[in-house]
């Protein structure tokens, strides 16, 4: 598990909503050879907070990306296994 935070505040490209960082985050994956979208990215609540989510796979490791918006950071996390679900 992987997670990570980006700053609005002193982006270059600020963004406004999470499925927006998602999505841009799936173009570059579809762009990869080997990497494949398993679905399109939706929205999930965990424990009241309201995530984007995006599940991708290649090279024998299934991901899944978790993005949600607070104030102006996106805090990722980024889930990776050697099987599916």
């Amino acid at each position: 598990m992987l997670i990570a935070v980006r700053d609005q505040f002193f982006a270059n490209d600020p963004l406004r909503r999470a499925s927006e960082m998602v999505e841009r985050f799936r173009h570059r994956v579809a762009e990869i050879d080997g990497m494949t979208i398993d679905h399109v990215p939706e929205e999930v609540t965990i424990s009241g907070a309201r995530f984007a989510r995006l599940d991708f796979g290649g090279v024998g490791l299934y991901r899944t990306i978790l993005i949600a918006g607070s104030r102006c950071h996106f805090v990722s996390l980024n889930l990776t296994t050697a099987g599916p679900g």
